[in-house]
């Protein structure tokens, strides 16, 4: 699992030699409730130094789906979108935290 900005975004290539799965959430926080979701055997975080000055603290995260409502960003997924969902997200887990 990989919480980060486009600098990890572009390295996906690369570690994909390394990982059969990854989950990118781009994102500047920590969010438990992925890691619920997910399980993940191996946590990557990082974001560039440009963005430090803005960053808030965890605890003012909001719940990772609400990105797109927070931002009036519609979703239109790719067709197999859920099926990789379903796969490597555990949903329930994910509703039930924050």
């Amino acid at each position: 699992m990989i919480f980060g900005d486009s600098f990890f975004r572009s390295l996906l290539t690369e570690l994909a030699r390394y990982w059969r799965k990854i989950v990118f959430c781009r994102t500047p926080f920590f969010h438990q409730e992925m890691m619920t979701a997910v399980k993940p055997d191996d946590v990557l975080c990082g974001l560039a130094e440009r963005y430090f000055a803005s960053t808030r603290p965890d605890t003012e995260r909001p719940h990772f789906l609400a990105y797109p409502l927070m931002h009036g960003r519609s979703t239109a997924p790719d067709a197999m979108f859920a099926t990789l969902w379903d796969e490597m997200i555990d949903a329930n887990a994910l509703a039930l935290n924050r």
